[in-house]
């Protein structure tokens, strides 16, 4: 359900940015003469345009949500990491549970290499 309404999203996005782009092609060929020739060129090509446009916005926007939860997902890591670390400070964490933490970390780490490793080759 959460795919499906992030995909719903960015497919509004688009075509806002879409209709927008549109709208402010055919708003700049109006403002200009009728004796000049870009300005049937503008207007033909309009709807080709701000298709394009909206393309390309969905393409940016997909990967910068990408990006964001890659980061997002190395941080989270990180945090882990310091405090399974900081859990040496205390006496009364043995060292047999310090390390099935850090092996599930690891396995986590190696699940979440293959799952982008799976997403690449898909």
């Amino acid at each position: 359900m959460d795919q499906m309404t992030s995909h719903h999203e960015s497919q509004t996005y688009a075509h806002i940015v879409g209709a927008c782009s549109g709208t402010l092609i055919l708003v700049i060929a109006r403002e200009i003469p009728d004796t000049y020739w870009i300005k049937s060129y503008l207007i033909m090509t309009a709807p080709s345009i701000s298709v394009y446009l909206s393309t390309i916005a969905n393409e940016i926007k997909s990967y910068v949500i990408k990006r964001y939860h890659h980061v997002k997902s190395l941080r989270e890591e990180r945090r882990i990491i310091r405090r399974i670390k900081a859990l040496n400070k205390y006496p009364h964490v043995t060292d047999k549970d310090i390390n099935l933490l850090t092996k599930m970390v690891s396995d986590a780490r190696i699940r979440e290499i293959k799952k982008m490793i799976n997403s690449l080759v898909d």
